[in-house]
């Protein structure tokens, strides 16, 4: 890969690279395959590719989108006739998931076991869906894999060991590097045996191995390049930025839609809208939110004219009933807290309606960007995020959002942002700041900037 691939590309220079594209890659015949080891209705990221992908050329490309269909994904997605999406056959493993939650000696048992079943199944599904070929049998298609990481075990493994044994011959592998594996799984297990060696796998079949690396952000370029000892012209940077579905205006009658007759929230009254989207795991620590909810509401309950703050949280995962529980034991007056899933346009719609946001994303490996914040500021949300490593590539604090460290200093910026007389000012700022700084940079921008080139 050229060193130009990482760099930002001039607008003389992307009319040229078009032109060349459309006169020397007319005919070439290009098969990716987009993977990921997860829910593809929970994987942005990737669905975006997909769509950048297919829609580059749409005769000379072909995308097989292969995940878990735990969820819808976009419609764009769904309706774009050059990209298929293949579901993983999870049934095989995902009984082996709830024996696993029983005891820790459990965990060690059947965790080699569920490995071994996505391994032989997904070998087979994979094995399938490379060989095959899209455009018919008088033509020879290169072979692109997009990956991503993590999920590394046994993802990476599973590639590395496709091509020895030459069950699958690629022509170029990307993996995209969203955070550490072996970071998430430090978070619910502390045995440091078991993290060294899920390190071992996560980094040891990647040299060598991948022709390109994608990540989110420069500090997990630099800690990446450090760890596999590689050039660091073959790793790209690829921020996170919205797609234009995102920060669209709304009509006081959708806005009125939504939070009247999906929310049930009374408009009629003085109300502040915030919302939050967690994945309820432990990286996330919700209580953090919850204690700045307890303070605010002892804060309203003192003010002379009434104001009522309606938190919307958004989103699934492990921790969710343990936090509902908790929630309904409060006696909460003035702060109205609501939980569930949205779809993917209602979720728009509630980012374009609310004022503040709140990230709770506190990253296992420190190096990644949480893309809540992406869509928030897509939409000209301001945020409150906890702070750690790499956060300030993406929130600049007192500019477009405020980073905390600790639920005191979460209320302290809630409180300016919602109570205080000068509340409404600093949020315009914000807004501002966000619309000429980085609602002008959009995932298509970035994309046809960044990988692009690599394809």
């Amino acid at each position: 890969m050229s060193k130009r691939s990482s760099k930002t590309i001039s607008s003389s220079e992307s009319s040229n690279r078009d032109d060349d594209f459309n006169n020397s890659s007319q005919q070439i015949k290009k098969h990716f395959i987009v993977f990921v080891l997860g829910d593809i209705g929970h994987s942005p990221r990737m669905q975006y590719h997909s769509l950048s992908i297919a829609k580059l050329n749409e005769s000379n490309h072909h995308v097989d989108f292969v995940g878990l269909y735990d969820s819808d994904p976009h419609e764009q997605v769904l309706n774009q006739k050059n990209l298929k999406i293949n579901r993983l056959a999870s049934q095989w493993w995902n009984w082996v998931n709830y024996v696993m939650r029983i005891h820790f000696l459990f965990f060690l048992v059947f965790a080699p076991l569920k490995v071994i079943l996505q391994f032989l199944v997904m070998s087979i599904q994979l094995s399938y869906i490379f060989n095959r070929n899209p455009f018919g049998a008088h033509s020879t298609p290169k072979k692109i894999l997009l990956t991503q990481n993590p999920p590394a075990i046994p993802t990476l493994f599973l590639f590395w060991m496709l091509q020895k044994i030459n069950l699958i011959k690629l022509d170029e592998y990307i993996i995209d590097w969203h955070n550490y594996g072996f970071s998430i799984l430090a978070l619910s297990r502390k045995n440091k045996y078991l993290i060294k060696f899920a390190q071992y796998l996560e980094f040891n079949f990647v040299k060598g191995c991948a022709t390109h690396h994608l990540c989110v952000s420069e500090k997990l370029k630099e800690d990446l390049v450090t760890r596999l000892k590689i050039d660091p012209t073959t790793v790209t940077v690829m921020y996170d930025r919205p797609p234009e579905m995102f920060g669209k205006n709304l009509s006081s009658s959708e806005r009125n839609g939504l939070l009247e007759n999906v929310l049930k929230i009374d408009t009629h009254r003085n109300f502040k809208l915030i919302v939050s989207s967690t994945s309820w795991t432990e990286d996330e620590d919700f209580s953090v939110l919850l204690s700045a909810i307890i303070d605010l509401e002892n804060k309203l309950k003192n003010m002379s004219s009434p104001l009522y703050l309606e938190f919307v949280i958004t989103g699934k995962g492990p921790q969710k009933e343990y936090y509902l529980q908790k929630i309904a034991s409060l006696n909460l007056n003035y702060c109205k807290i609501q939980t569930g899933y949205l779809s993917y346009s209602d979720y728009t719609k509630l980012l374009a309606s609310s004022d503040v946001g709140v990230c709770l994303h506190y990253s296992s490996s420190k190096l990644d960007l949480p893309m809540k914040v992406v869509d928030m500021f897509g939409s000209n949300l301001p945020v409150c995020a906890i702070a750690y490593d790499a956060l300030p590539e993406l929130v600049k604090h007192g500019q477009n959002g405020y980073i905390f460290k600790n639920k005191n200093e979460l209320t302290e910026y809630l409180e300016e942002l919602l109570l205080s007389p000068e509340g409404s000012t600093t949020l315009k700022s914000m807004r501002e700041h966000l619309k000429q700084n980085f609602q002008t940079h959009r995932w298509d921008d970035e994309w046809n900037n960044k990988v692009r080139p690599l394809l």
